[in-house]
């Protein structure tokens, strides 16, 4: 017969309930995703003649374009300009600058990122008087961890 000491006895003890024991997993990390994506760009068209007036003067249409990450596309017309309009490179804190001009007078249309939406803006402009006050021409929902991409000059 095996005798066994009482201080193995203990050791064998621990050790099956060590084996025993349930083990708890590692925590999982939280996976990471990339935040959604909209690209936003300014589409410029030749507008009709009869919007015109019976003038004889080009005349551009403005409309705010935003494709999201699902391939859902939004536009949102901004407006008709008396002019030629042509993408000018944005400036400080703007997603998309267009210039409209005939004349000696126009409007510079701007878009910009709010907080949770999107915003178009259209500021007049005289060679004699300079720029006017702005005006919204459309203000699009978009959820703030959306990240932006502008797409243009």
């Amino acid at each position: 017969m095996i005798r066994l000491a009482l201080s193995d006895l203990r050791l064998l003890a621990l050790g099956a309930l060590a084996a025993c024991a349930a083990t708890t997993p590692p925590p999982e990390e939280p996976a990471t995703s990339d935040p959604p994506r909209t690209a936003v760009a300014l589409r410029l068209e030749e507008a009709p003649d009869e919007l015109n007036g019976g003038v004889e003067m080009p005349m551009s249409r403005a409309t705010l374009v935003l494709i999201h990450d699902a391939g859902r596309t939004e536009r949102h017309g901004v407006g008709t300009f008396p002019g030629v309009c042509t993408p000018r490179p944005p400036e400080r804190g703007e997603l998309a600058r267009v210039e409209c001009w005939w004349a000696g007078a126009g409007d510079h249309v701007v878009v910009r990122r709010g907080a949770e939406h999107v915003v178009v803006m259209v500021i007049p402009q005289d060679e004699m008087s300079g720029p006017g006050n702005a005006e919204v021409r459309a203000r699009v929902p978009l959820d703030a961890e959306v990240e932006v991409d502008p797409v243009g000059p």
